[in-house]
């Protein structure tokens, strides 16, 4: 049972009985200081899981967000306008316009799921570093560059693109070997089933449920709802099934 997800997650799903299910916001950016803060107030912030944002933010959010609010779980910034300003809300990194900028959040802890506002072309180094938690993210096909470790060492599983009515699901390998499939028991989402379905996943195919590099039965592939599996591990191209699940091991070691 440790090695359960909801084991995993426990203490992050532990909060005290006066923390809000969800606020939505309306905000203004201000030149020195957090309008976020100075429009609900530290106390009621600090105590929610949820949080709903429109209108226009800059890194004095940004630090609040990131440093303050301790129980956030779920943040949906679809609506944002992010816009530049000098200040620092991390060592070097500062908001500029229509970018999620570097280690903007970087290290909170409890981010499970973020809606990334439609406006942006930019996703800054580290932005989401070490946000162990974070298991879904939404993004808009505007964004031109997602910079290195943008997401190192987070939770990462889903990216949904809804511009694209497309969903991508992934998995790698945080070990140097991984002896049970990551397809065992996986069923996508029930909100996903009208999406079209991708997954990127490193690992071998056969009929074998044994083997150290993922081992994938398949099986799990036919059954998984997936539209499409491109198969990563041995540098081979090669059309597993077609006309129906479609899986491909590329030349590239991808995953």
């Amino acid at each position: 049972y440790l090695t359960s997800e909801a084991w995993n997650t426990f203490n992050i799903r532990i909060v005290p009985d006066n923390v809000q299910t969800h606020l939505a916001v309306e905000v203004e950016a201000l030149p020195s200081s957090s309008g976020l803060l100075n429009k609900v107030g530290e106390e009621i912030l600090s105590h929610t899981m949820s949080l709903t944002l429109k209108g226009t933010i800059n890194g004095y959010d940004i630090m609040f967000l990131r440093n303050k609010m301790h129980n956030l779980h779920y943040l949906d910034l679809t609506e944002v306008d992010v816009i530049a300003n000098p200040y620092e809300y991390y060592q070097g990194c500062h908001t500029e316009d229509h970018r999620i900028s570097g280690h903007a959040f970087d290290g909170t802890k409890k981010l499970i799921s973020v809606k990334l506002p439609k406006n942006i072309t930019y996703i800054g180094q580290s932005a989401f570093a070490h946000c162990s938690y974070l298991k879904d993210v939404t993004l808009y096909e505007g964004i031109s560059n997602i910079d290195e470790n943008a997401f190192f060492e987070s939770g990462i599983e889903r990216i949904e693109i809804p511009e694209l009515n497309t969903v991508v699901y992934g998995a790698s390998f945080k070990e140097k070997y991984i002896r049970e499939s990551k397809l065992k028991d996986f069923t996508p989402k029930e909100e996903d089933k009208d999406l079209v379905k991708i997954m990127v996943l490193h690992g071998d195919l056969g009929n074998n449920e044994t083997g150290e590099y993922n081992p994938l039965l398949f099986k799990e592939i036919e059954e998984s709802k997936m539209d499409y599996i491109a198969l990563g591990h041995i540098h081979k191209p090669e059309v597993i099934k077609e006309n129906a699940i479609t899986s491909i091991k590329d030349q590239n070691q991808s995953g």
